[in-house]
């Protein structure tokens, strides 16, 4: 498995992987909130590290079982490459206003 490979082509294309994923979570919940969160919006990404993808979701949110349900769509539809480079957050709104939103200062809204 050429790791280093995969990590680039997604890289390379970061915004086709992510408009993939946004698609597959805005169709199982419209009303959920997608952003590039981390050291890779923050300008400090290292080729070691990961992308933090934050989800915003009252459907997924803040339940075990259910953030495994959202994840493994994503990963039927998008394949499970993107996880060698990105790792999922799943959040309620509530959990996003409570923790979350007091220490994100820069993200992108995907």
């Amino acid at each position: 498995m050429d790791i280093k490979g995969i990590r680039d082509r997604i890289l390379n294309n970061m915004d086709y992987y992510l408009g993939r994923i946004r698609d597959v979570v805005l169709r199982l919940d419209p009303s959920a909130e997608l952003m590039l969160i981390g050291s890779y919006v923050c300008g400090d990404f290292r080729s070691d590290s990961d992308a933090d993808v934050l989800i915003i979701s009252d459907a997924y949110g803040d339940d075990p079982h259910k953030y495994v349900e959202l994840v493994m769509s994503i990963i039927r539809e998008v394949g499970e490459d993107v996880l060698m480079v990105l790792e999922f957050h799943v959040v309620s709104r509530r959990t996003y206003n409570e923790w979350y939103s007091e220490f994100i200062d820069v993200y992108k809204v995907i």
